[in-house]
Formats: structure tokens, C-alpha cells, sequence
């Protein structure tokens, strides 16, 4: 007999009678009469009604911590998702059993997987499934018979392995099944969509290759894991984390992510009073994650009490042992809705849920007295602070702290009259300031096609570089604060367009990116929110080499005001910023004094620098004598620590280095607000070309504590360096050298 509803044998019926008896208590009772919903799970265990159960009852407890029950109407399908994989159910066969079209040759299944966490495609095939199954129950009902199966039809055409398939006339075959008025005419039937098109691309996904923009390649959220416990995963060993969980709704959030190699992970729930090996059921399933690729996170919502366990697994692997960095998080029910009230409000003045403003009145408390006065009444600027850490008001307060001392060490308050801006930059750079958006907005232009980021980082020290763009950032502070004066209301940030005409390989120049990519943690770091939106227009497929690098160091909400567009950008340009300061070469009204439509006296001209700029050029051939050498070896450092007393104290360097550079950079030990010494950067740690001209500079000490002069060659697998230098420290009042 096959089993099916009224095809059953005695010992068939009996099973099915005892089955229905066992799984009375935890399924629906509309599932409980159904005789071919009970029967599809016998027939999966060929009727051994022990295994059946067990089944079953692993299955209730998923779809109840997947919360399945109303994830067709909860669930957010991601972008590359929608938009590239084609997928979709269409009609339905003679039979009246829901079709759902899979065009396999049309989708770009590396792109996908790169884009998307695997827990989020996983969710995606619970959803589909999910849908599927409510499509079969409006067909019984319309129908008057039970419908229980989807047929699929899976389009391989432009798959490019055409020897996997005998070719026929599968046309013919479809339409055996399905009738001409339910399939699409590039199919055999006869449904064309609006524009004619025989594949329906407007109701079936065209598919098609992933732009790299939606690539997961460095995600994250919080770039730093100094806090994150670090612990070695042996080949064939695993890493388990048990958490007792006490309430319903309670959420386990994770972050990790290896050095080298994937790893796998998954959580499983303890089931009291099972067998040995059968006392665990996994809700979220084991995957390898490609976290040595970007920082891993994600979230789990416990639907009930119990054991639950975070399970790393490395047993795969038969020779790689794992450096695993990771950080958990439990987030009781009352944060959990919390955080859920966040996100249905933006956050903004004007825009709080109670548990926000509550978070910014604690806010204000814990930072009078550690800002300026005039800063503590401003709800702006209070919540740029908040948003940038998600309204926990901890790190908020350590976050604006830390950039309080970095103002006070950088002298941010006077840079824009105390700094001079090197000749060089001011003759060829070609960025600049020069308007504001419709909404009053500072916009800024950026021309890279133009600029000679070679000439310009080999003709200026990283130091002034740094204050350099720190100056450009205050500037547009200003500017952002004398408009929300002068209109009445708070500008939310700047716009800026980077025009990527003209650029290349001879544009790309691997330090100076890795230079901006730097100084962009530092503006997430100390401006949090000043990016209002950022347009990347006349991208070429190198931009995205750029992108990759800068990436890691902007966090979430940064990275959504990021929009690139390789043409046809004129009128959004236009849309989001107005006409009047758009320069008129990006589709706007503006040109220069000279009438020039690339505003080059307004942005500046660009161009190649010349090499008498090159500060290897105009290095001095002094003795080297009174300098200390050293070989700092390969992935090694040299650390110096300097306890200053006295404010106004000046650590002054120079060095040099045989035939490679070294990174250098300077550090203040703070104590943070849980009691821990942290490191400050006030001298960003960054490779000098030390090799090709001698390093040279100061730092003047705003506040007594201890200082750590570093050179970094960690970097470096195989090359020593031989480094000569001299370091002194200056008293207020001294001359340098």
C-alpha cells in the first residue's frame, strides 16, 4: 500500500491511530484531524512510529523558536534577495498544486552568497516554504480537496553545463502538467508580462549578477575587538556555551570572526528527558561561517526557558587549529522591546520613544561637567552621540569622552586658525567645500580622477595630512552649526560627492587609501553622524578595490548613506541636493569665477605634483650619529613609554629606516569607565615611508599621563627593519632639535 490517505493496510492505520494519540498535546488541534498533514511525517519514517514522533516533536520546537507560525508576515526578505535571485511562485499545474519558477541559469549564486548571511538565506527558505504551505491550504479550500505538494520548475537555461542535461522538447513535457494559461511562454505556455517579455522578468526575478556593493567583505558594525575573548580552536575540536535562559523572549546577540579560516557555528537547545542523542535541537543551524571574511553577527530570540548552547565546530578541519575572537551578549525581554521601539522611531529630536528620551536625560547627566557647557543643553549634538552607539548610554559616554581627550591632544578647538595648510595641498588638491545642499547642508565636491594621490602623500607628513583633514571636518562643523543658527532649525550633516571621472590604475595608490581609510575611523570615532549622505558618481569596477579597503572602518549607518552610481546620476544629484551649488558638470547650475563648469578655482585643479615636492627631495643629509639603531624584527615591536608631568610637554621624533617603512604612532594611556586602561591614539599609528626620507615631527601634550611611542612592524612577515631615531622630550618653552 502507498500510505496515502485511503490507501492505507491495517498496520498502516494502526500506526496512524497510535500517532495521532502520542502527538495530542504539542501540535495544532486542525493538524491533529488531518490525516494527510499526520501522514507525511509516517511516510518520512517508513511508519517506524518511534522516529516519527521524535519528528515531529523537534519540529513543533523549531517552528516555535523560528517563530514560523507568522514569518510569511514578519519577514523582511534582504535586498540581493529581492532584487537578484529568481524565485517565485507562478499559477498552478492541472493538478491545482502551486508552481513555483526557479530560473538557475539567471542567478549569480557566488554574488549571493557573499551578500547575504547564511541565517538570513536559511530564514529565506523558511519563508518560502512557509508560503508555499498557506498556498496549498487556500487551494484545498477553493478546490474541496486536500492539496499537499508544490510542483517546481527549476530553468537551467545559461546554467553553462549543458552535458548535465539530455536536451528534449521539455516544452511539450510542462504542458502535460500544467495548462498553457498558468506558465510563461518562454516555457511552452502562453503568459507574457506587461511589456511582452515571454520570461515575465516583472513577476519572476530576472536574476543576474550582484553588484559588489551589496558584498558582505568586511561588515561590521564595531571594528574594534579589543574586548572580544579570544580563545584556540583545535583541529577536530569544537567550543561549546551553555546559557541559562530565565524568561521568554530573551536574545542572544553574537559577534565573532576568526584570522585565517571559516569556522562553524549554530546554536542547539537542550530538551530535558531525551535520550543522550537525541537531547539537543538546534535553532540555528550549524553553518560554516565566513568570518575570517567579515565580522559575524546576528541575534536569537529564546521563545521559552532553557539550556541553550552556542556551539563553534572546528571538527571539519583536519589540519587548521582556529584563533577565534568573539562577543556575546544576552538582552533581557524589556531591552529586547526596547530596542524594537527603536527602530519605529528614527531617533532624532522631535522623534524619541520614552526609552530613548530616557536614555538621553541619563546621557546629559553622566557628561555635564566632561564637555562644554553649551554642548549639554544641545539634543542635537547629544544624539549624534546616542545614535552612533544604539542609545546604550554606557558607550555613548565612553565613546564622547575619548574624543573630548582627542579634541584636547589634537587642539581641534584652534586648528582652523593654528594650522597652515601645506602649499602643496592647497596648489593640488582638488576637494573642497562650496555650497550648501537645498536643505542647507555643507557640500562637499571631490574630483579623484585628477588628483595625484602618489605626489600629494609623498610630499606631505602623515601628521599634517591628519590635520589636514581634521581642519576640513571642523570647517564643515562650522559651517553646519552657523546654518542651523541662521535658519532656525539643526542641520542633520554634510553631503559629500566623490566624481570618479577619469580615474585609474595610475590614481590608485595602496598607502594614501590606506591612509583615508584610517582617517575615516577617526571622523566615525570623533564627528559620529556628520555624513548625511555620500554620492560616488562615474564609478569605475576599480572604485570598488577602494571601497573594500575603506569599508571595515564605517560603521552600519554610515555605510546605508553611501550611493554609488557609474551614471546616470544627474537628475538624482539634482533631486537630493538642489541646483544652485551643484557645479554644473554634475548636472547643476554653478560654474566658477572663470565661467568653468568644473568650478576647478572653487574645488581646485588637480593634477600631477612635482617631484621637487617630494619630501625625499628636501630631506637634509644631517649625520645620523646622535640617533639610537635598532632592528625591530618581523612582526615585532618597539615601545617606549614616557610618563609626562608637566602640560605643554612636547614628544619630538625623527627616524629613518635601511630599505622598508615602518609604522609609527603615539598612544595615551586613559582609564576607561569600567576601570580598565585603554589606549588613546593621539598620534594615529600609521606606516611611515621612513625608507625614503626621514621622518620628522612633535606632539605637545595637553595633560599629564603616561605616553607610548610605538614603531609597529607587525605588519611585516619577513623583513627586519634596522631603525635610527631620536626621541626627546621637550619642556614647555624648549626649541625642537
Amino acid at each position: 500500500m502507498s500510505g496515502y490517505v485511503g490507501d492505507l493496510n491495517k498496520q498502516q492505520q494502526t500506526v496512524l491511530d497510535e500517532f495521532r494519540k502520542r502527538i495530542a498535546s504539542f501540535i495544532q488541534p486542525t493538524d491533529l484531524k488531518d490525516d494527510y498533514y499526520l501522514l507525511r511525517w509516517l511516510r518520512a519514517r517508513d511508519f517506524q512510529i518511534d522516529e516519527a514522533e521524535k519528528m515531529v516533536s523537534k519540529s513543533m520546537i523549531v517552528r516555535k523558536e523560528m517563530q514560523l507560525d507568522t514569518l510569511v508576515k514578519t519577514y523582511k526578505m534582504p535586498e540581493p534577495i529581492k532584487k537578484y535571485y529568481p524565485a517565485t511562485f507562478f499559477g498552478y499545474d492541472k493538478n491545482g498544486s502551486p508552481i513555483l519558477i526557479l530560473r538557475s541559469g539567471h542567478f549569480d549564486r557566488r554574488g549571493l552568497l557573499q551578500s547575504v548571511r547564511k541565517d538570513d538565506f536559511i530564514t529565506y527558505g523558511f519563508y518560502m516554504m512557509e508560503r508555499a504551505k498557506i498556498l496549498c491550504q487556500q487551494q484545498s479550500k477553493k478546490l474541496g480537496r486536500t492539496i499537499e505538494n508544490i510542483t517546481v520548475i527549476d530553468d537551467m537555461d545559461g546554467f553553462g553545463m549543458k552535458d548535465m542535461y539530455k536536451p528534449g522538447n521539455y516544452k511539450t513535457a510542462l504542458l502535460d502538467y500544467i495548462d498553457a494559461d498558468q506558465l510563461p511562454k518562454a516555457l511552452g505556455g502562453e503568459i507574457v508580462d506587461e511589456t511582452g517579455d515571454p520570461y515575465c522578468p516583472s513577476q519572476i526575478c530576472p536574476g543576474g549578477e550582484i553588484p559588489k556593493s551589496y558584498y558582505l567583505n568586511e561588515l561590521s558594525t564595531e571594528q574594534s575587538t579589543d574586548n572580544y575573548t579570544a580563545v584556540t580552536i583545535n583541529r577536530r575540536d569544537s567550543l561549546k556555551l551553555p546559557y541559562d535562559i530565565k524568561q521568554s523572549g530573551t536574545m542572544i546577540k553574537w559577534k565573532f570572526r576568526t584570522d585565517k579560516h571559516n569556522i562553524g557555528f549554530g546554536i542547539y537547545k537542550v530538551i530535558e528527558g531525551d535520550s543522550e542523542s537525541s537531547n539537543q535541537v538546534f535553532v540555528v543551524p550549524v553553518l560554516r561561517r565566513d568570518c575570517n571574511t567579515f565580522l559575524e553577527n546576528g541575534s536569537y530570540t529564546c521563545q521559552e526557558p532553557g539550556k541553550y548552547v552556542l556551539y563553534f565546530d572546528n571538527t571539519y578541519s583536519w589540519v587548521n587549529s582556529k584563533r577565534l575572537l568573539y562577543d556575546i551578549e544576552l538582552r533581557g525581554p524589556r531591552e529586547v522591546e526596547s530596542d524594537d521601539e527603536s527602530g519605529n522611531m528614527s531617533g532624532f529630536e522631535g522623534d524619541l520613544n520614552p526609552s530613548q528620551q530616557a536614555a538621553l536625560d541619563e546621557f546629559r547627566e553622566k557628561v555635564k561637567g566632561k564637555i562644554p557647557t553649551e554642548r549639554v543643553s544641545n539634543d542635537h549634538y547629544l544624539l549624534r552621540w546616542l545614535r552612533a552607539r544604539d542609545f546604550n548610554v554606557s558607550k555613548a559616554e565612553e565613546m564622547i569622552c575619548k574624543s573630548m581627550i582627542y579634541r584636547k591632544e589634537m587642539k581641534l578647538d584652534t586648528i582652523m586658525d593654528d594650522f597652515n595648510v601645506p602649499e602643496v595641498i592647497q596648489t593640488y588638491q582638488a576637494a573642497n567645500i562650496i555650497g550648501f545642499t537645498k536643505t542647507g547642508a555643507p557640500l562637499m565636491v571631490m574630483r579623484n580622477g585628477i588628483i595625484d594621490r602618489k605626489g600629494i602623500y609623498l610630499s606631505v607628513r602623515r601628521q599634517e595630512m591628519t590635520k589636514y583633514c581634521l581642519r576640513l571636518v571642523e570647517k564643515c562643523n562650522s559651517l553646519m552649526e552657523e546654518k542651523s543658527k541662521e535658519t532656525g532649525r539643526n542641520v542633520k550633516g554634510m553631503v559629500f560627492i566623490q566624481d570618479f571621472e577619469g580615474f585609474g590604475l595610475k590614481n590608485m595608490h595602496r598607502p594614501s587609501i590606506t591612509f583615508f581609510a584610517q582617517m575615516t575611523k577617526i571622523y566615525d570615532e570623533n564627528y559620529p553622524e556628520l555624513m548625511d549622505a555620500v554620492y560616488i558618481v562615474n564609478a569605475p569596477k576599480i572604485f570598488y578595490v577602494i571601497y573594500a579597503a575603506i569599508k571595515p572602518f564605517l560603521n552600519e549607518r554610515t555605510r546605508q548613506k553611501v550611493h554609488i552610481f557609474a551614471g546616470n546620476y544627474e537628475s538624482k544629484l539634482v533631486e537630493a541636493v538642489g541646483s544652485k551649488y551643484l557645479p554644473k558638470f554634475l548636472g547643476g547650475e554653478l560654474v566658477d569665477e572663470n565661467g568653468d563648469p568644473y568650478c576647478s578655482a572653487l574645488i581646485g585643479k588637480g593634477g600631477d605634483v612635482p617631484k621637487s615636492y617630494y619630501l625625499a627631495n628636501t630631506d637634509c643629509d644631517q649625520s645620523l650619529d646622535k640617533y639610537s639603531t635598532v632592528h625591530v624584527g618581523a612582526r615585532d615591536t618597539l615601545s617606549m613609554d614616557f610618563d609626562i608631568d608637566t602640560p605643554g610637554t612636547e614628544i619630538c621624533w625623527e627616524f629613518k629606516t635601511d630599505n622598508h617603512n615602518i609604522a609609527f604612532g603615539i598612544y595615551k594611556s586613559i582609564s576607561s569607565n569600567n576601570g580598565n586602561t585603554e589606549k588613546l591614539d593621539v598620534v594615529t599609528l600609521l606606516r611611515r615611508d621612513s625608507h625614503l626620507y626621514t621622518e620628522i615631527g612633535s606632539y605637545c601634550c595637553e595633560d599629564p599621563g603616561q605616553y607610548t611611542v610605538v614603531f609597529d612592524n607587525t605588519f611585516s612577515w619577513i623583513n627586519s627593519k634596522t631603525l635610527r631615531y631620536l626621541i626627546e622630550i621637550k619642556p614647555p618653552g624648549s626649541e625642537n632639535f
